[in-house]
This record gives C-alpha cells, sequence and structure tokens, in this order.
C-alpha cells in the first residue's frame, strides 16, 4: 500500500538520464506507497504492540512505454531488473483515537538496480527511498451482514464484518541520486500519499468466508529541485478479493492509477517534448497467497504481478514479492 514496492515504488525511482528527453520522458509516473503495494487486510490494524516485516522484491521490465501502451518513442532499447530489501517497522500505540486504533510505520529499502537503455548500462546497488506514515488510524464497525460461524467474539479466527481506515503517509527522498546517473534509486521528491481504506469479511460460506479489501490513495509530489520536474497527481486503487481456508488466504488482486494533472518542467524544450502531458496509467493484476502461524504470531505471503497496460511508465513484465510478518 502503490506499491509499500506498491512494485511501481521502486520502478519509478529508476530514472534515466542521458539526453534531456529520455530523462524527462520517464521522470514522471511517479505513484507510491509500501513496499509490495495493498492487497490483503487492508484495514486490518492488529492489536497494540511492535510489528515488524521483512520483504524480497525482484522485477523485470523490458519496456519503457509511451501512450497505448506502446514502447516510448524516447528509448530504443530498455530492460530493467530491480532487486529490493525491505524492513518495516508498525507500532500500533495503546490508546484509542476516535474510537479506533492507530499506528505509525517507518519502512527502509536497499535496492539493485541493473539498467540498459540505448546500447549503454549502469547498475546502482544503494538506499532507496524510505516510506514514513506517522498516522494511520481504523476502526472496526461491526458485522454489517457477515454471519460469522458462531455469536461469540472470542471464538473467531478473524474479524469478520466490515473495517476501515484511513491514513496520511510521505515517501521520503533518502535514496542515492545523481541527474548524471542512468540508474537512480530515488526520485529525488517528497511525496505526499493521504488514503482511505475497507476490508469486509464475510462469514463461512465457502470454507471460511471471503474477504474484500481496497485502498484508494492520492499522491501529490513535490519539484525536484535537482531537474526543476514537477510530476502530476495521481490517483490510485488497489483492492483484492481472497478465500480464506484456515490459515491460508488466497486470491487475486488489482492495482489501477491514473495521473490527473500534467507533469511540468522548468526545461521548456523537455515540456514541448511531452505526450498528453507524460500522464502515465496502470492497470498491474496480480495474485497473494498469504500464510498465518497464530502459535508463532507470524505470517508469510507471496505475490505475483505483471503489468497489463501501462502509458508513459515503465512496463513490469513480471515482480515477485515476498515478505515475513513478525511481532516483537
Amino acid at each position: 500500500m502503490k506499491t509499500a514496492i506498491k512494485l511501481a515504488a521502486a520502478l519509478s525511482c529508476a530514472l534515466i538520464a542521458g539526453t534531456g528527453q529520455i530523462v524527462h520522458a520517464t521522470e514522471g509516473g511517479q505513484f507510491y506507497g509500501p513496499i509490495g503495494g495493498v492487497d490483503q487486510r487492508a484495514s486490518l490494524i492488529p492489536p497494540p504492540g511492535t510489528y515488524g516485516r521483512l520483504r524480497y522484491v525482484t522485477v523485470s521490465a523490458p519496456q519503457l512505454s509511451g501512450l497505448d501502451d506502446e514502447p516510448s518513442p524516447y528509448v530504443d532499447e530498455f530492460d530493467l531488473t530491480v532487486t529490493l530489501y525491505n524492513f518495516s517497522l508498525i507500532k500500533v500505540w495503546d490508546r484509542e483515537l476516535f474510537g479506533g486504533r492507530w499506528a505509525s510505520i517507518w519502512s527502509s529499502s536497499f535496492s539493485n538496480n541493473e539498467l540498459s537503455t540505448n546500447g549503454s548500462g549502469d547498475s546502482t546497488f544503494a538506499f532507496h527511498d524510505s516510506y514514513f506514515e506517522p498516522i494511520f488510524w481504523g476502526k472496526y464497525l461491526g458485522l454489517k451482514g457477515a454471519k460469522p460461524p458462531s455469536a461469540d467474539p472470542s471464538t473467531w479466527t478473524m474479524r469478520y464484518g466490515l473495517s476501515i481506515s484511513a491514513g496520511l503517509a510521505f515517501n521520503l527522498p533518502t535514496g542515492n541520486y545523481d541527474a548524471d546517473r542512468n540508474s537512480q534509486t530515488s526520485s529525488n521528491t517528497t511525496i505526499i500519499i493521504p488514503h482511505v481504506d475497507m476490508t469486509y469479511q464475510t462469514g463461512p460460506w465457502w470454507a471460511d468466508g471471503t474477504e474484500f479489501s481496497a485502498r484508494l490513495s492520492y499522491n501529490i509530489s513535490t519539484k525536484n529541485d535537482d531537474t526543476g520536474y514537477q510530476s502530476g497527481d495521481v490517483i490510485g486503487l488497489d483492492a483484492s478479493v481472497s478465500q480464506r481456508f484456515g490459515n491460508w488466504q488466497i486470491g487475486p488482486s488489482l492495482t489501477v492509477a491514473k495521473q490527473i494533472t500534467d507533469d511540468d518542467s522548468e526545461n521548456p524544450l523537455v515540456k514541448a517534448s511531452f505526450q498528453n502531458g507524460n500522464k502515465f496509467t496502470l492497470v498491474q493484476p496480480g495474485i497473494v497467497f498469504t500464510r498465518s502461524f497464530p502459535k508463532k504470531r507470524m505470517a508469510a505471503s507471496f505475490k505475483v504481478v505483471t503489468d497489463a497496460y501501462v502509458e508513459n511508465r515503465i512496463d513490469v513484465d513480471y515482480g515477485f514479492i515476498a515478505a515475513i510478518g513478525f511481532t516483537f
């Protein structure tokens, strides 16, 4: 929660340098969230305590797309491979806020980018931008039509019914950035990300029930002072539907993002080269597998994604995310 990678988050940091047109044709497309994205259990905040999560992400992107999911006219040859290692710390505070729980999240990553474009190659092994969410608030609103297997909540193995949440997050430019390099691990901008979420868990009807989760986010980027480039605002939707089978949770995910304001540049030649304001579009389906280990207070998840449609953005052939969550 983008994509946490949401995958898109890691890739949009792999900016291309070289000629001015190539740089700025790819500098937009900034869509951020928790590494790995937001899918299952989007609104569920655990009991007060300290939690951690380790993630491993690998991505292959063999194309930079322009309009209509076609290759960009500014890049003849393109290939990007990203390997990212992430650690997230979640603190759920032992006090209520507006009748609900609230948490703070810090996420740091180390990234290895291998980039080849127009016959030249570059690689970066360095810290990635950081994700900071000082306030992530959530509240359980009740069953709302869900039918749990028992009237006694103490016997439930999951939270049936409707939960909602909201947060304010920031993507901070803590990664490695050098405008003269081809491969970057930073966007060199601060991105402000307000979001709202929901999770609805049905009662048992097939196996242990079905979960519907979604996050609606809005990305606002500051200007890159090194290049004078300003990315436009982006609205994004992360959603998943999953089936619960005991300690297993399996189902498809979908990320859809649309840039709604044009990019801008202090360089008039760069601005004149924009196609449709360099606004990007992303449609990224995937599938998520989660396995809980209640006695060990741990969970593991695996996610595979691919880009079905992209405009003015790096086009992901495949992305794989493995994560382990635990309690301190």
